[in-house]
C-alpha cells in the first residue's frame, strides 16, 4: 500500500470517530470522511493503473517491442504511440 492511500485511509478513519463523537456535526464528519474515501478510490485506480503499466512493459508484448528507433528517437513512445512501421502507429493501451 502506498504512503498517499494509507494517509487517506487515517483521514477516513480519523473523520468516522469525529462523526461518532460529535453527534451535533456527524453530517459534516461524515461528508469529509466520504471525500477522503473518494480520494482513496482515486488513489487506487492509479495505482493499479501504474501497476497494469508496468506489467505490459515487462510482459514482452506491444509496449515492450516498441522502443527507440535506429536514430534514437523515442519520442513516439513517450506520446503514447508506437510506429509499427512507417505508414502506421498504434495507440498503447487500445482495446
Amino acid at each position: 500500500m502506498s504512503d498517499d492511500l494509507e494517509s487517506c485511509r487515517k483521514m477516513q478513519l480519523m473523520y468516522f470517530r469525529r462523526a461518532k463523537s460529535d453527534p451535533l456535526q456527524n453530517g459534516k464528519w461524515l461528508e469529509r470522511a466520504e471525500r477522503w474515501a473518494e480520494h482513496a478510490r482515486r488513489e487506487e485506480a492509479w495505482l493499479s493503473y501504474q501497476r497494469s503499466a508496468r506489467q505490459q512493459m515487462n510482459a514482452g508484448g506491444r509496449l515492450a517491442r516498441c522502443l527507440p528507433n535506429s536514430r534514437g528517437n523515442a519520442t513516439e513512445l513517450r506520446q503514447g504511440f508506437c510506429r509499427a512501421n512507417s505508414d502506421e502507429r498504434f495507440p498503447l493501451f487500445s482495446a
